[in-house]
């Protein structure tokens, strides 16, 4: 009998933090950008002439920041996040 085979587990970085992190608008800014490096050194690298894996580690990224601000649940980095996104349309 044959079983689907475990994804390996994902590449994580840990940011650390204090509460003074997210006491100003500066200092949330300063937190997210700490998540935002530490989301692209864990996610793969790409070739710039292959767009598949570009926006693979693109989508990475995007995740495993979105994932860290909800696990921190402070509404001034959410704020942040928020303002970050890319907007469509």
């Amino acid at each position: 009998m044959a079983g689907a085979a475990q994804p390996a587990a994902a590449p994580q970085a840990t940011v650390y933090y204090d509460f003074r992190d997210l006491s100003t608008d500066q200092s949330a800014r300063a937190l997210y950008e700490r998540i935002v490096s530490a989301a692209r050194t864990v996610c793969p690298g790409y070739d710039s002439r292959d767009l598949g894996a570009f926006a693979e580690s693109r989508e990475c990224q995007r995740q495993a920041v979105a994932r860290a601000v909800r696990e921190i649940g402070n509404a001034r980095l959410a704020a942040v996040h928020t303002h970050a996104l890319p907007r469509h349309g």
